[in-house]
């Protein structure tokens, strides 16, 4: 544990989990850190890992991985809240303008084969 933490490994404590949407995530401040000691459990996600799994590419693909959720982070980070809300709306308009075309072509579909059976039948 103290090999990881010497290396400069960060922890990732689990957190608790809440049911209120009110809640606040915890944040972590300088003097917060100082009196945190980590626990084995926070590097769980390097001590669980298999070691066949450590291939040089693996390690590529998981550094490339983080540097994109924290970029991902950093610009959730820098918006409001009212600009989240914003594009969660115009992406749920979006999806719902292309449900309701699929759904008006179903309906077109379904009456042109509605009126082919309703031809066939009264040519027999």
């Amino acid at each position: 544990l103290e090999q990881l933490i010497d290396q400069g490994y960060r922890p990732f404590p689990k957190q608790k989990k809440t049911n209120s949407l009110d809640a606040e995530e915890p944040s972590v401040d300088s003097e917060d850190e100082q009196d945190y000691k980590a626990s084995a459990t926070d590097y769980d996600y390097l001590l669980g890992m298999q070691l066949w799994s450590l291939t040089y590419e693996k390690i590529a693909k998981l550094e490339a991985e983080l540097d994109e959720k924290s970029q991902e982070l950093d610009e959730l980070q820098r918006k409001t809240l009212k600009q989240l809300w914003r594009e969660d709306i115009d992406e749920f308009l979006d999806m719902l303008h292309e449900h309701e075309l699929k759904e008006k072509q179903a309906q077109a579909e379904d009456s042109k084969l509605r009126k082919k059976a309703g031809k066939k039948k009264k040519s027999r």
